[in-house]
């Protein structure tokens, strides 16, 4: 994946919180019981990671609601980049 940050970015934009703000590092690191931390966030978005570890999206996808796949896929024909 070429760029990790700006795919998480999307992601985080389109599943929201319940009511309807953007999930911050401190909410997954607290939903996540500190499994993602809020450093692993923000490292994430920067795009400063190019692995972030299938567990950390694994937790990531739980707790914001993230079909897993929805990591992996092109959305009709649309670039994550």
């Amino acid at each position: 994946m070429e760029d990790w940050g700006r795919r998480f970015e999307l992601l985080r934009d389109k599943y929201r919180r319940e009511d309807g703000s953007k999930w911050s590092g401190a909410a997954i690191e607290r939903a996540t019981g500190g499994a993602v931390s809020g450093h692993f966030v923000s490292a994430l978005a920067r795009g400063k990671l190019q692995d972030p570890g299938i567990g950390k999206m694994y937790a990531l996808s739980e707790v914001m609601g993230i079909p897993l796949e929805e990591w992996f896929e092109e959305k009709h024909g649309e670039s994550w980049e």
